[in-house]
């Protein structure tokens, strides 16, 4: 067995990650799911979590994940998000301000209670990066 995998995380804007880890843990839809070398073959649909990479060379990465693709194919596991954000690019100060504008959006029909929830999940998750 291997004891490591490549790993890509990409966004419509940019490559975000190309790195060799030994163990992600990505928010899936329906939880967090682990993946580690020689994982069988899976596609999953992402939610809005963090998702944590520990490194092949040592270290570990965070990131907060909005959405998108994974896919364990072989020793690649690839990620297609909406946005994601290292943690070393937020700041609480902004996470905040994210999280307060979120929960003033209105809440008048069933597209606006989705929006500010979704808009609200996300503001928390990355305050809770920048928040160590």
């Amino acid at each position: 067995m291997a004891k490591a995998f490549h790993c890509s995380l990409v966004t419509p804007e940019r490559s975000v990650l190309e790195a060799e880890a030994t163990y992600a843990d990505l928010p899936a839809h329906d939880g967090q799911l682990g993946v580690a070398p020689g994982r069988a073959a899976m596609l999953v649909q992402l939610g809005i979590g963090k998702l944590r990479l520990d490194l092949a060379g040592g270290g570990r990465k965070v990131f907060v994940l909005d959405g998108g693709y994974a896919q364990m194919h072989g020793e690649r596991l690839t990620l297609l998000c909406e946005k994601a954000w290292a943690e070393d690019e937020i700041t609480a100060e902004a996470a905040e301000a994210m999280l307060s504008d979120a929960e003033q959006l209105p809440m008048g029909n069933t597209e606006q209670v989705e929006k500010r929830t979704h808009d609200v999940a996300v503001a928390s998750q990355l305050s809770s990066v920048a928040g160590g």
